[in-house]
């Protein structure tokens, strides 16, 4: 099984679980603070199986999946294209905005959208699904106001490395705060913009039997929140919501 970083770009290989099975390769995304909630009661059901976590790029959250890398990830939506995939929504998690110390807003708990009008933002390689990418960036803004964007990050480290030297500013999952702690950098909660569902992703008519209790053992090792209005509305409406499973 894998989950993905916004730093790593490698892949493992699927190995033997000590067992005659093969064991889920699953993929995660910027590390999940619960990536190792779930190993101990997958071993507690599925003892002869292990599941290895392998890092992917940003671009590659669902074609990790639907080509055969990995067997499920850890993503976070919207995912432009859902064809074979089936996501198990597992909770909500909170936006924040990543800032300098030095900039006026890092002091405050709590800011809106529109106080972010202006600043400039982070971009990205272009493998990136740029659906995705403005969603993450709030684009467009609700005030109208254009988004600038500056320089090209690949991984976390250098978001915080920019955003520390006043570069720019970015708005990532609230798990980053929780995992990245750096002394010049402030993570500020964005009131006013919706939450990003984190799912599982998994091929939908993948019969292997370790994939299904993969499902169900992430499902009760993480923090479930309802998020229906959330997930049609990232998923582009009702004909993708037929591949949201809510437990």
């Amino acid at each position: 099984m894998c989950d993905r970083d916004h730093g790593g770009r490698h892949h493992d290989q699927l190995q033997p679980g000590g067992s005659t099975h093969s064991s889920p390769a699953h993929g995660y995304s910027p590390r999940p603070f619960w990536t190792c909630r779930f190993r101990t009661p997958w071993h507690r059901r599925q003892a002869d199986t292990s599941v290895h976590l392998v890092q992917l790029g940003w671009g590659e959250q669902a074609s990790a999946v639907r080509e055969g890398r990995v067997d499920a990830s850890f993503v976070r939506p919207p995912v432009s294209d859902l064809d074979g995939l089936q996501l198990t929504f597992l909770y909500d998690e909170p936006r924040v905005a990543v800032l300098p110390l030095g900039n006026g807003l890092a002091g405050r708990s709590e800011i809106s959208i529109d106080e972010l009008d202006g600043e400039v933002q982070i971009s990205v390689d272009d493998d990136v699904d740029p659906a995705w990418f403005r969603w993450w960036s709030c684009d467009p803004r609700p005030s109208g106001a254009p988004v600038r964007y500056g320089q090209v990050i690949h991984t976390t480290d250098e978001m915080l490395m920019l955003a520390a030297g006043g570069q720019a500013i970015a708005i990532t999952p609230e798990s980053v705060a929780m995992n990245y702690q750096r002394p010049d950098v402030a993570f500020v909660s964005i009131a006013d913009i919706e939450p990003c569902p984190v799912s599982l992703c998994s091929r939908r008519d993948d019969p292997d039997p370790l994939v299904e209790a993969l499902r169900r053992v992430v499902h009760v090792s993480v923090p479930v929140k309802k998020a229906a209005e959330a997930l049609h509305a990232n998923h582009g409406g009702r004909d993708r919501m037929d591949s949201v499973q809510r437990w």
